[in-house]
C-alpha cells in the first residue's frame, strides 16, 4: 500500500484550512493523535466530519456530523457502518477500511 503523502500536504481545493489544522496538531509524527484536537479546532468544518473508530471488523460512528444527517436524514452516531448497508453493500466497504488499518 503506498503512503498518503504528507511531506509536503498535498493541495486539495477547498480543504486547506482542514490539512493545516492536521499538519499543525501531527508534532512530527505521521499522524496526529485524535486527542490533539478539540471541537474548537474544526470550526465551520464540524457539520461535515464523520469519525469512527474500528471495532470487530466494521467501523463504529463516533461523531456524524449535521450536514451528513441533513443529507442522509438520519444520525449515524454510535451505529455500526455494515449495520447500515444493505446485506449485498457490505464487502466493499469491510475490505477498503481494512486494507486502510
Amino acid at each position: 500500500m503506498t503512503a498518503f503523502p504528507v511531506d509536503p500536504l498535498p493541495e486539495i481545493d477547498g480543504f486547506s484550512s482542514l490539512l493545516a489544522i492536521w499538519d499543525g496538531k501531527r508534532d512530527g509524527t505521521l499522524l496526529p493523535p485524535k486527542t490533539a484536537f478539540g471541537i474548537e479546532d474544526f470550526g465551520a468544518w464540524v457539520g461535515r466530519i464523520a469519525i469512527s473508530e474500528w471495532e470487530d471488523g466494521d467501523s463504529r460512528f463516533r461523531l456524524f456530523g449535521t450536514q451528513f444527517v441533513d443529507l442522509l436524514g438520519r444520525d449515524l452516531t454510535g451505529a455500526l457502518l455494515c449495520g447500515t448497508l444493505m446485506p449485498d453493500l457490505v464487502e466493499p466497504p469491510k475490505r477498503h477500511f481494512a486494507e486502510q488499518r
